[in-house]
């Protein structure tokens, strides 16, 4: 029992690590080198990021508590009407309906 509950923990937990990975690379290594990270979307466009994001909108309550367990909840300027967690979320300006 232990293994199968073990791999069912694991998995999210690699996810989100990749995830914070990602970001970091993307914004920090590259503000190192003095370069722009560029994106392209699904339509072909390239999106170029001049500055890593100052003000953030978390449009969906688990990037609301990823954002505030990254302790950068200070840069949070809106939140939606269900992100209920940390407490502080709740204070936060709300969009949606």
């Amino acid at each position: 029992m232990f293994c199968s509950l073990h791999k069912y923990k694991v998995r999210p937990v690699l996810c989100f690590c990749f995830f914070v990975s990602f970001i970091a690379a993307t914004f920090v290594g590259s503000s190192l080198l003095g370069a722009q990270p560029v994106f392209e979307d699904a339509l072909g466009r390239k999106i170029t990021v001049a500055k890593p994001p100052r003000r953030i909108v978390s449009l969906a309550p688990n990037i609301t508590e990823i954002l505030y367990a990254l302790d950068i909840g200070h840069r949070i300027v809106g939140v939606t009407i269900y992100s209920d967690y940390p407490d502080e979320a709740k204070l936060k300006p709300q969009v949606g309906s």
